[in-house]
C-alpha cells in the first residue's frame, strides 16, 4: 500500500522479484520480475503568497527591512526554482531601496543566484528581507514591487523625517534703501 502526502517527488518506482521458489515450482526466467510505478499526485509547488500574513504587503520606516513572507502551495522532495525581481513603484531605487537582489536575505536556507532562487526540498514558506534607505528627505510614503514566481507583494516605505519648518521675520526699511532676505 503507498501513502498519500501532499509532497512533490515525482513518480517512483519499485521492481519486485520472485525468487525462492518451493514444492517444485519454478520462477520464469523472463517474467520473474515486475516493475511498479507509483504516479505522483502533488503538483510542482507554486508561489501562493507574498506580502506580510494575509495581506500582500509589508509597511516599514525607511532604513528597515522590508521582510516579505513567502508562501508556497505544497512541499517538494528536491529544490525548487523560482525567478525574483523587484520593481519601483513610488519609490526609486536605489535612492529608497535596494534593488541589487544580491543584498536582500533570505531565510529556511533559501538561495539566489542572479535572478533565480533556490527553495530547498520540503520548505513551503521563508521570508525575504530588502533593505530600504535612510534618508534625511522629506517626502511621502513610496512603495516598491517584490516578485516571486510571478506572484508580488508591495514594499510600502513610510518616511522617518521630519517636515521642514519655515519661519519669517518682520522687518522694515526706509524708502530708497535696499532689503536682503
Amino acid at each position: 500500500q503507498t501513502t498519500q502526502d501532499a509532497i512533490f517527488e515525482g513518480n517512483e518506482t519499485f521492481t519486485v522479484t520472485l525468487s525462492g521458489a518451493t514444492h517444485g515450482a519454478t520462477v520464469s526466467a523472463t517474467h520473474g520480475a515486475a516493475t511498479g510505478t507509483i504516479v505522483d499526485d502533488d503538483g510542482t509547488p507554486t508561489i501562493t503568497h507574498v506580502g506580510n500574513g494575509s495581506i500582500d504587503s509589508v509597511t516599514v520606516a525607511e532604513g528597515s527591512d522590508a521582510v516579505f513572507t513567502v508562501n508556497l502551495s505544497n512541499a517538494a522532495a528536491t529544490p525548487t526554482s523560482f525567478t525574483l525581481a523587484l520593481a519601483n513603484g513610488s519609490a526609486s531605487a536605489p535612492g529608497d531601496y535596494t534593488t541589487a537582489l544580491s543584498d536582500a536575505s533570505f531565510s529556511n536556507g533559501v538561495t539566489i543566484s542572479g535572478s533565480t532562487i533556490t527553495v530547498p526540498a520540503g520548505v513551503t514558506s521563508f521570508t525575504v528581507a530588502v533593505p530600504t534607505v535612510n534618508d534625511t528627505l522629506f517626502e511621502t510614503s513610496e512603495n516598491f514591487t517584490l516578485s516571486v514566481g510571478g506572484v508580488s507583494g508591495t514594499g510600502n516605505i513610510t518616511d522617518n523625517d521630519a517636515a521642514p519648518v519655515f519661519s519669517v521675520a518682520d522687518a522694515s526699511i526706509s524708502e530708497g534703501g535696499l532689503m536682503s532676505v
